[in-house]
């Protein structure tokens, strides 16, 4: 019987496509450069690609951050310090708030029946913040940012961390809900955490799924939970 859950917060719980989409535009403009699709449809790319290599292992979390505005500014010939655009972007990122689609019901919801804890691999502060700034840290028992927990989603490392923290509940009594079928599913059967996958983006279901749950919109949750 599962009475802890475990959910991300980027494209589950806050929409990460709009905050960052919002936080470019204003940016671009506090930074006296210009903004076109083009400039987000860049960024998801090259972060989405970082952060898999982080995932992998293959990089930490400082170079994400130092280094994705360089390289997208470099790709589309505009010059500014990334790194100086990252500490604008950064800022107004911390601020942005929008919710997926039935966020609050659902921690409503879950809040209800379990001890509901955050799972996250971005920056402890800024999700802290966002979460505070949003309402939604009264459904929340704890926060495990790869930060302070000391490992990255998906390393088994990580979830062992958050059993060994939610001492009132065994792995298998806890399930985890995200967006990500590597971050967030991905070292979640190895500990022994059962898993639901939010198909966020709604793309197709792969013919072999690592999550034992699908989920296409966040109101579904609410039939496996």
């Amino acid at each position: 019987m599962i009475k802890a859950v475990l959910i991300d917060v980027d494209n589950t719980l806050l929409d990460f496509g709009k905050c960052a989409r919002q936080s470019m535009i204003y940016g671009c403009a506090a930074a006296g450069l210009p903004y076109s699709e083009v400039v987000c449809e860049t960024f998801h790319r090259i972060n989405d690609d970082l952060w898999h290599r982080l995932e992998r292992g293959e990089i930490e979390k400082p170079q994400i951050y130092d280094t994705r505005w360089n390289i997208i500014f470099s790709e589309l010939g505009m010059k500014y310090d990334g790194r100086e655009f990252e500490r604008i972007f950064s800022g107004y990122l911390s601020e942005s708030t929008e919710p997926v689609d039935g966020a609050y019901e659902l921690l409503d919801y879950l809040s209800g029946k379990y001890t509901v804890s955050i799972a996250s691999n971005a920056h402890h502060i800024q999700q802290f913040h966002r979460l505070q700034k949003a309402g939604m840290m009264k459904y929340l028992h704890k926060l495990f940012i790869s930060d302070e927990v000391g490992y990255t989603k998906p390393s088994p490392d990580f979830w062992r961390a958050c059993v060994r923290s939610l001492s009132i509940v065994t792995a298998d009594e806890i399930m985890m809900i995200g967006d990500s079928l590597t971050a967030d599913i991905s070292g979640c059967a190895e500990v022994g955490i059962h898993t639901c996958w939010f198909n966020h983006d709604r793309v197709p279901h792969p013919p072999v799924c690592a999550a034992e749950h699908i989920a296409d919109s966040l109101p579904e949750i609410r039939e496996i939970l």
